[in-house]
Parts: C-alpha cells; sequence; structure tokens
C-alpha cells in the first residue's frame, strides 16, 4: 500500500476484519467531524475451508451493523473466488456514529474530541492509514484533516498491527 500525506486521522479501523483476513484501511477525518474511509479486504482461506456464501453473509452482517450505526456504506466485490476479494467505501459524521459496534468504540469527550478503540476479530490482520482527502473522498471539497493522538499525545499517521488494548484521541479543529 502507498504512503499517505502528513496529516491524518481516524475513527473506523478494521471495517470487516473476518478471521485470517487481511484488511488496509485509509481513513479521513475533517475537523468538522467528516469521516470518509476506503478498506479493501482479502481473505486468503488457504485452508479452503470458508466458501463464498459464507464469507458474503459475514461481510453483510458487519455492514448492516454499520449502517444502524449511521454511516452510509458501499461495498464492491474485487474477487469472489479464492482468494476472496471486497472495497468498501463510508462515510458519517463523528458524533453521528458515536457507540460501540463490533469493530469499534467511539466516545465523545467533549464537542472537539472523541476517544476511539478499534476492537479487531481474533486472527485478523489490519492494517490503518490516515489520510488527506483523496480522489474517493465523498465530499467534493478538500477540507483541512483532525488529529489523532495516541495516549502520550503523539500524532498517529499509520497503525500496523490494530490492538484493542489501544486508544487514540480524534482532536478537531
Amino acid at each position: 500500500m502507498t504512503t499517505w500525506p502528513k496529516t491524518k486521522a481516524l475513527l473506523l479501523c478494521a471495517l470487516l476484519p473476518l478471521a485470517g483476513c487481511l484488511v488496509e484501511d485509509s481513513i479521513t477525518i475533517t475537523n468538522d467531524g467528516l469521516v470518509g474511509f476506503e478498506s479493501t479486504v482479502t481473505e486468503p482461506d488457504e485452508s479452503k475451508t470458508m466458501e463464498f456464501a459464507q464469507f458474503e453473509k459475514g461481510v453483510a452482517s458487519l455492514i448492516e451493523e454499520l449502517r444502524q450505526h449511521k454511516w452510509t456504506v458501499e461495498q464492491k466485490w474485487t474477487s469472489k473466488e479464492r482468494p476472496y476479494g471486497l472495497k468498501v467505501t463510508g462515510s458519517g459524521k463523528l458524533p453521528d456514529v458515536v457507540g460501540t459496534t463490533s469493530l469499534y468504540t467511539l466516545s465523545k469527550i467533549d464537542d472537539a474530541k472523541f476517544k476511539v478503540t478499534f476492537l479487531p476479530l481474533d486472527h485478523s490482520r489490519v492494517r490503518v492509514t490516515f489520510e488527506s482527502p483523496t480522489s474517493w473522498w465523498p465530499w467534493s471539497e478538500r477540507k483541512e484533516t483532525a488529529k489523532m493522538l495516541d495516549a502520550n499525545d503523539q500524532p498517529v499517521q499509520e497503525i500496523k498491527n490494530v490492538s484493542s488494548k489501544d486508544s487514540y484521541t480524534i482532536v478537531l479543529k
């Protein structure tokens, strides 16, 4: 995956981390709390134990959960044969997507700060890149991005191995 520009931010990291999947997310959060993401999901199923219908059902369940939490989500299958592949894009607004899902816990600290913890499923490998608005950005205008800080208040541009033990602060404005 490409190395992305400097100022980057994050909300959702493990969009579809089904067991054994490799997930690469590109996520942008603007200073006014708009969120856009693009996830590339690959399920190699090297042991050939998962049928496409089973994978598709798991994907549908997670996408429905995101929609119930006020995300706008679109999916496009890149491969319906092993290795299975999927590209998912979505958008939302931070205050609207606060809460807990199978994938994240997001809470509002105040009007300009949110705390997020990612909940990748067992055996998934999740990598997240925080980026400036790009061609897939769901809003036409380019806006300044929010800041993502780790537990030591240091800026974060990429998480190579997502862990549910780590929390991040999203700082708007």
